[in-house]
């Protein structure tokens, strides 16, 4: 069997991560008045915020999955597959690093993080276009990285939603958002047969239970990251494997003990 090894346009590629940089960037340098919506929910006040960078958190998510599909479509292999599965992740991790610049100052850090974010970035979506083809030569090193990846940008994303200082029911919704997106990808990753929405939706609601509890708890934003990512890793584990039949006292121990080893991280570090 001949192995491939077909990788993106370099100047396709190049457009893309352009035009997605020059969007976080603007965000620095665009000054829009911003408008409140008050909203009372059951005796609940909700103001939400609308402003500059809320449009363009939102907007550059659907950019970079627009952009990764006018990329992917010129894959050689691609013939009348779907380029669906693969557009999720680059979405969901440039809204998740739209959501992490937004909430730093303009200083050395953001610059720092605007650029390792945009080499993860850069990576997802390589990553992605590889995953494509079975036979490329490198698809189970891409594979391995997209599964890296995305518990990375999770935990970029609790760490900077607990360093906001934000109330619960802003947080909330991120961390519920970003768990359903990632898992239902990289339970898809393991099991590409079909799409997972419910076994996701257990581990939304379980991160969310997490979340609540964590925040209500003397835990410092790095401590609180590792705690989710513990709880998601050894969720998604659990569910991948009972899905793929091949739950077994070992994979139980792996799920429990990668858990455990973030947990005391955590609790060490806090």
């Amino acid at each position: 069997m001949i192995k491939r090894q077909n990788l993106p346009n370099p100047e396709r590629l190049s457009i893309v991560m352009a035009t997605i940089l020059l969007a976080y960037t603007l965000t620095k340098f665009v000054n829009v008045p911003s408008e409140v919506i008050p909203i009372n929910i059951i005796g609940i006040f909700i103001p939400i915020t609308i402003n500059f960078n809320s449009i363009v958190t939102v907007s550059v998510a659907g950019m970079t999955a627009s952009g990764a599909d006018w990329l992917y479509r010129e894959h050689p292999t691609l013939g009348r597959k779907s380029t669906t599965p693969h557009l999720l992740l680059p979405g969901i991790t440039a809204w998740i690093l739209s959501i992490v610049l937004t909430r730093l100052p303009n200083s050395p850090l953001w610059w720092g993080i605007f650029s390792t974010g945009g080499a993860f970035l850069l990576l997802v979506i390589i990553a992605e276009y590889i995953a494509l083809d079975d036979e490329n030569i490198i698809h189970p090193l891409a594979m391995a990285m997209l599964n890296a990846l995305s518990y990375a940008i999770f935990l970029a994303l609790a760490v900077s939603l607990r360093s906001s200082g934000l109330r619960l029911i802003m947080i909330l919704p991120a961390v519920a958002i970003a768990t359903g997106a990632l898992s239902l990808r990289i339970i898809h990753l393991d099991n590409p047969v079909q799409w997972y929405f419910s076994h996701s939706f257990a581990c939304l609601i379980i991160l969310s239970q997490l979340t609540t509890a964590l925040h209500y708890l003397p835990v410092g934003p790095l401590s609180f990251g590792l705690f989710l990512l513990g709880a998601l890793y050894a969720t998604i584990n659990f569910i991948s494997n009972i899905i793929s039949e091949r739950f077994t006292r070992i994979v139980v121990f792996e799920s429990i003990s990668v858990m455990v080893v973030l947990w005391i991280i955590g609790l060490w570090l806090n």
